[in-house]
């Protein structure tokens, strides 16, 4: 405990450092849990056994090109749309675009709009289709 002592004294600014960036993570962890990232393998499980409803939020041609089962396309959070996935609201969403970078921004927005449950495809299409999951070309349902 002595020694303890003697290098916090010795290093007063090492210490102080560390203990911001030491709160800075615990604030940054307790937001990152809000929107849990998913690898293609959960996804596929939240949308079997929970009935997850995907949003894919990639641009109408890159979606036509191929997407996943069932996933719904709105590139946009304009109020007309955002109240068509109302409906959505209780069930989990998860949001894939096509790499995942643009996805924690459509997050926030659905965050600050009530939705809770909230999921990223990690990597997004990129990562689905180089796992070798299934894609569609049709049952285009858009918002």
């Amino acid at each position: 405990m002595e020694q303890f002592l003697q290098f916090s004294i010795n290093h007063w600014i090492l210490l102080t450092e560390f203990s911001v960036a030491l709160i800075a993570l615990c604030i940054l962890d307790v937001y990152s849990n809000t929107k849990i990232r998913l690898t293609p393998s959960q996804a596929v499980w939240l949308i079997n056994n929970e009935k997850a409803v995907v949003i894919d939020i990639r641009d109408s041609k890159s979606f036509e090109k191929g997407h996943i089962t069932h996933a719904i396309n709105i590139s946009t959070l304009e109020d007309e749309k955002l109240k068509k996935i109302n409906q959505y609201r209780q069930h989990s969403l998860i949001i894939v675009c096509a790499t995942g970078y643009k996805s924690s921004r459509f997050v926030k927005k659905l965050h600050r709009q009530g939705f809770q449950k909230i999921h990223i495809l990690s990597g997004g299409m990129d990562t689905w289709k180089h796992s070798h999951m299934p894609v569609v070309k049709q049952f285009c349902k858009r918002l």
